[in-house]
């Protein structure tokens, strides 16, 4: 079973942050509400998640206070509440540890001030350790929005080196096959992924997705359609439908993008899903020319994934809504504020990221930026 992280109100109105173990969303959410919590968001997805072994024998506050500092994390938190966070979970080693070095200097002991430095900064140590692999991991994410292809094979042969935990491996080795799947080395990149299939398939269909994504930076788009349409059959996952109906919007059939989204169940996405679905809603509506609809959801779109713009994972999605926005605004007459959505970063994720057919509509409205 997964442990998905969440927020809610519990029922006198108060936040609260932890992890809830289900098989999956629906289960999740069930087992919160009969908490008595409302206003639940999942900020994680069971299908999709990481192995969450690293909680496991922990107790339910200091799972609480994790869960706290990870939806921090998620919406772009720095360095400083990763340290205050980290003295706080060490304060009870710390403390111990400082008493000894007191106690080493009053009495002019080596092996006591020794063990009392060493205690006091191995914890804090692997903390901070764990932080570099997670500032590696952003940056990592960073150069895959900007198309620095060249720094993302360096990081993430980086994160192989640094982690040697099974899902930050293999979320390196999707970048490095991502880098070779840019630069039309197919074959580089399946061999890449290869060694992690029957990992992967644990989890049905998260294999299938992620090679759905290498055919996208291939360009091979109808490969990208067929593998994101194999990776929702085999595991009848939310978001993996939710990836296909994207797919199928871009580069295959919109009445089938309008089926997969009619079989959505919103209410079990995890946060970013929701904006993620109205997305597809407002293109699905922009290439069926309602622009009055397609304007509504892409700022829904916009909204929601505003909320995580300082987590580079959500990078290349919000660029673009805002270009897809962009173009819905100068559709209806709009132009001043359909320039202010296009800033430097925008544009030039949406050079990376922005298929063929797009990138011509842009050149077209927008010469200036494209």
């Amino acid at each position: 079973m997964a442990k998905i992280l969440y927020t809610a109100f519990t029922q006198d109105g108060k936040e609260t942050n932890g992890f809830v173990e289900a098989m999956n969303n629906k289960d999740a959410l069930l087992e919160l509400k009969e908490r008595g919590l409302h206003q639940i968001n999942l900020l994680s997805d069971a299908a999709l998640g990481f192995d969450r072994g690293d909680l496991e024998g922990i107790g339910e506050g200091e799972l609480k206070r994790i869960a706290k500092f990870e939806v921090q994390m998620q919406k772009g938190a720095g360095l400083l509440p990763y340290f205050i966070e980290t003295m706080r979970n060490n304060a009870i080693p710390l403390a111990i540890g400082v008493s000894m070095v007191l106690y080493a200097e009053s009495v002019g002991s080596a092996m006591w001030m020794a063990s009392g430095v060493i205690l006091s900064l191995a914890l804090p140590f692997f903390s901070f350790w764990n932080y570099g692999v997670m500032q590696t991991y952003n940056g990592l994410l960073k150069a895959m929005a900007f198309g620095e292809w060249e720094s993302v094979k360096a990081l993430s042969l980086d994160l192989k080196k640094q982690s040697k935990n099974p899902d930050i491996m293999i979320e390196a080795d999707t970048r490095l096959a991502a880098y070779h799947a840019h630069k039309g080395d197919m074959n580089a990149a399946l061999k890449v992924m290869m060694p992690h299939k029957e990992y992967l398939e644990k989890n049905a269909g998260v294999y299938e997705n992620k090679i759905g994504t290498l055919y996208f930076h291939a360009g091979a788009y109808d490969k990208c359609v067929y593998q994101m349409k194999k990776a929702y059959e085999v595991s009848r996952e939310n978001m993996m439908l939710a990836d296909w109906a994207l797919a199928e919007v871009r580069f295959g059939d919109i009445e089938i993008a309008k089926n997969c989204i009619s079989e959505v169940e919103i209410e079990t996405l995890p946060a970013y899903g929701v904006p993620f679905i109205e997305f597809i809603e407002g293109l699905i509506a922009y290439k069926e020319k309602n622009l009055a609809e397609a304007k509504e959801m892409l700022t829904h779109a916009l909204e929601g994934f505003s909320i995580f713009d300082k987590n580079p994972a959500v990078w290349d999605s919000l660029s673009m809504v805002r270009c897809y926005l962009a173009l819905v605004l100068a559709a209806l007459g709009d132009s001043e504020s359909a320039e202010m959505l296009l800033s430097e970063g925008v544009v030039k994720i949406a050079k990376e990221h922005a298929d063929d057919a797009l990138l011509v509509e842009l050149k077209r409205n927008f010469s200036d930026h494209f």
